[in-house]
This record gives C-alpha cells, sequence and structure tokens, in this order.
C-alpha cells in the first residue's frame, strides 16, 4: 500500500516499518513478518549530505552551505567539487558539514551494478539541526540515483542527533548483520543465538526527513543459532532482528514514498540441553509498522 502526504514517527520508540508478507521462494521477501523476502508494504525514510573540506562536522560560524557531487566512483580530481570532479559517496560524508547538500551525479538503471552508489554509508556530522540539516539528493536532470547495500549491513545508518534529508533515491539490498552462533561448553560458554541486527535499509537514530523515494528489498539480521549445553536446559536461538525497510528510533517524517519487498530476521533454531530440554527457536522480527497518517 502507498504511502502518500507527509506520514511522520516521533519519539525513541524503536518501530520497525514495512508490513508483513506472505513467505515464499528465495526472490520474495517479506516487508516485515516471518521473513525477509520480497512482496508488498509501501513507506519510507532517510537522507544525507556533504561537503568538500577536509573533515566533517559543523561549519564555521557564518560559512555558507556547499554543494558536493558524488558518483559511484571518483572522476577528475574527485575532491566533490563539481559534476566533473565527483567524489565518491563515502568519501563526502566523511567532509560534510551542517547545511551542506550532497547531490549524486548519477541516474541508477536497475541491473547495472556500475551506476549503482554500492555500501554502508553513515551520517554522522555534527552541528546539524532543522534549519541546517545534511541532504541528499539527485543532481538536477537525474533520476533514481540507487544507493544499494549488496547484502553486505544495512545500506544507510544516521546517528543520534543528526538532522538529515533525503530526496528522490532507492534504496535496496541491505541485509543487516546476523546474530552469532552460541558456543557450546566451558564456564565462559554463549549457549544462547545472539539476535539479529535491526533495520535493512535505513536505521535510522537521528532525525530524517525522506520524501519521494523507495525503499525495497532490503532485511533485518536473523538471530544466531543456539549451541547445545551440556550444564542443563536447552539454549534459546536469538530473536530475529526488526525492520527490514526502516528501523527508526529517533524522529522520522515520510512523504510521497514507497516501502516494499523487505523483511525482518528469521529467529535462529534452538538446542537441546544435557538434560534433553529443548530450547526455544528464537523469535522472528517484528511486522513492521504500516504508517502513521
Amino acid at each position: 500500500m502507498a504511502h502518500r502526504k507527509g506520514s511522520r514517527v516521533k519519539g525513541a520508540s524503536q518501530q520497525p516499518l514495512g508490513v508483513p508478507c506472505a513467505r515464499s521462494g528465495r526472490g520474495d521477501r517479506p516487508v516485515g513478518g516471518a521473513r525477509k523476502r520480497r512482496l508488498s508494504a509501501v513507506l519510507s525514510a532517510t537522507a544525507i549530505v556533504a561537503a568538500g573540506f577536509a573533515i566533517g562536522g559543523a561549519a564555521p560560524a557564518g560559512a555558507i552551505s556547499s554543494t558536493l557531487f558524488a558518483a559511484p566512483s571518483t572522476s577528475g580530481a574527485g575532491d566533490c567539487s563539481a559534476v566533473v570532479n565527483a567524489c565518491t559517496l563515502e568519501v563526502a560524508l566523511e567532509v560534510v558539514h551542517a547545511g551542506d547538500t550532497i547531490e549524486l551525479v548519477v541516474a541508477g538503471a536497475n541491473g547495472t551494478p556500475a551506476t549503482y552508489y554500492s555500501g554502508q554509508f553513515v551520517v554522522a556530522t555534527s552541528g546539524t539541526s532543522a534549519a541546517s540539516p545534511v541532504t541528499i539528493e539527485p543532481a538536477p536532470g537525474v533520476s533514481d540515483p540507487i544507493l544499494d547495500g549488496a547484502e553486505g549491513g544495512t545500506v544507510l545508518t544516521i546517528d543520534a542527533g543528526v538532522h538529515v534529508v533525503v530526496k528522490g533515491v532507492t534504496i535496496q539490498d541491505g541485509l543487516a548483520i546476523s546474530g552469532a552462533n552460541g558456543t557450546p561448553g566451558g564456564t565462559l560458554r554463549q549457549a544462547t543465538g545472539v539476535a539479529g541486527a535491526n533495520g535493512g535499509g535505513i536505521d535510522n537514530s537521528g532525525t530524517l526527513d525522506l520524501s519521494n523515494s523507495t525503499i525495497s528489498n532490503n532485511n533485518a539480521g536473523d538471530g544466531g543459532t543456539a549451541a547445545a549445553d551440556a550444564l542443563g536446559a536447552g539454549a534459546a536461538g536469538g530473536a530475529g532482528g526488526n525492520g527490514g525497510g526502516i528501523y527508526n528510533a529517533g524522529d522520522l517524517t515520510v512523504t510521497d514514498s514507497t516501502i516494499m519487498g523487505n523483511g525482518a530476521g528469521n529467529g535462529g533454531a534452538g538446542a537441546a540441553g544435557a538434560d534433553g530440554t529443548a530450547g526455544a527457536s528464537g523469535v522472528a522480527g517484528a511486522s513492521g509498522v504500516a504508517g502513521v497518517a
């Protein structure tokens, strides 16, 4: 279901966003239920920006906001100063200041990885505010740049206290880290599986204004498998992570965006103990919240 006209989710309620859908084959990913797979849901959230100086952080008093230009790979001088000298998005985020804008200069083409901004991106700029956020958006004439996680972790993480605006992008193929498996035996054993990480597409602990964007085919982490406990009852598997598309622990505004085909993490399998008692399987990640009008 599509989400329109400025939905807002506030507070540290830690809300996974998406909607549940039925499990099917590997190609299908539910948006927030028993398993990740490709199917329904709508909503959104995320942003980013940059500037081309020495190090990121708050801009000096009276400084003029800058525009940085980022491409999937470096071109020209690679100093973020112009389209012909575009830096990577990772570099732009390292040097961006509060109030700056990062313009993405390459349009996304599905099935063409060379057009993807691939990786795991973190916005940690200090000194941002509602009046001076970090903004990530397409450059003029560029449509739908793609931030692709390549199933290597959460695509976009926004740290606590950071204000970010994200416009007109697709965030896809994020896979949050799975929990570690339990370790059998010994006094330092961790027989219980560790919970999977939250937020495959976006993990927001700051303030995010997301608009005209698509969050698709992302998954939270699976819980770790328990180890057999030789000293007692069975151990439980780790819980699956929440919020395959977006995990919100901050302040989130979503406008004219779509979230679909995202999935919560699977719970890890339990293990039997010495007394024969089976450990409980880890619970699956929570179904996504359908959105708040």
